[in-house]
């Protein structure tokens, strides 16, 4: 796996994924959004003193198709917290990469870079609860739910709860 600070050279893949059904439909804002759009949004975030954006990729395989993609995904992290070391993450999996395990790998690597190598305490995240595939990854790696945001979104006609759920050090360990 190639993990890399998002530039705009990312841009398109990003936009491409997080306007795709498949993804849009677990994020707490479903907004389409133009590529100018997404551009601006990474040019700022690479400004940011409290937001990263991470864009994943696969090493190319030893024979070249057509159809490969390398691009598996974007890692959140939000809400960084210098004086308490806290941080929000989050990820977003490019839909042709989903159900390849990635998520847990991916999860695995960030989580540890972010305690051993950034000194955080506690990591948070925020997720529907519609998203049962992520909920099941998020507890596989050690994370709690320690609150909810009761019918916080309106998705399908449906009020949906966004769960908060944390992870620290020891938690983390616990689940290797």
């Amino acid at each position: 796996m190639i993990y890399q600070i998002a530039t705009r050279d990312d841009a398109e893949n990003i936009n491409n994924m997080r306007n795709h059904l498949d993804v849009r439909q677990y994020l707490h804002s479903p907004i389409c959004h133009t590529l100018k759009n997404c551009t601006e949004w990474i040019e700022n975030i690479y400004h940011s003193s409290s937001s990263e954006r991470i864009a994943i990729y696969t090493d190319p395989p030893e024979t070249e198709t057509l159809s490969y993609n390398p691009f598996v995904g974007l890692f959140r992290i939000d809400e960084i917290d210098a004086l308490n070391n806290t941080c929000y993450v989050g990820l977003d999996i490019n839909p042709s990469q989903q159900g390849k395990g990635y998520a847990s790998i991916i999860y695995k690597h960030m989580l540890n870079e972010l305690f051993e190598l950034r000194n955080m305490r506690i990591i948070y995240l925020e997720v529907l609860s519609h998203n049962e595939t992520a909920i099941h990854i998020y507890k596989k790696l050690g994370f709690m739910e320690c609150g909810r945001f009761p019918r916080k979104i309106v998705r399908f006609g449906r009020e949906i709860d966004s769960c908060v759920m944390y992870i620290d050090r020891k938690m983390l360990i616990q689940n290797e």
